[in-house]
């Protein structure tokens, strides 16, 4: 991935056309941002969910004891 201002310059040198496709790109990338952060977002609920399962899970079974 190239840096906003590297983008700026490629994008200044080009025609309409070639914007359009650069803008598809920059639209794609967002949703792929938006589906990693959310992805990770459900993992880590997950994980937190698990980890309160086993303490309640370990709870009983010292309490058990």
């Amino acid at each position: 991935m190239h840096s906003s201002a590297n983008r700026q310059v490629a994008n200044n040198g080009r025609s309409r056309a070639s914007q359009d496709t650069e803008t598809n790109i920059n639209a794609r990338m967002a949703l792929l941002v938006l589906f990693a952060i959310s992805l990770y977002i459900l993992c880590i609920l997950s994980l937190i969910k698990l980890v309160l399962y086993f303490k309640n899970y370990f709870h009983l079974y010292v309490s058990k004891e």
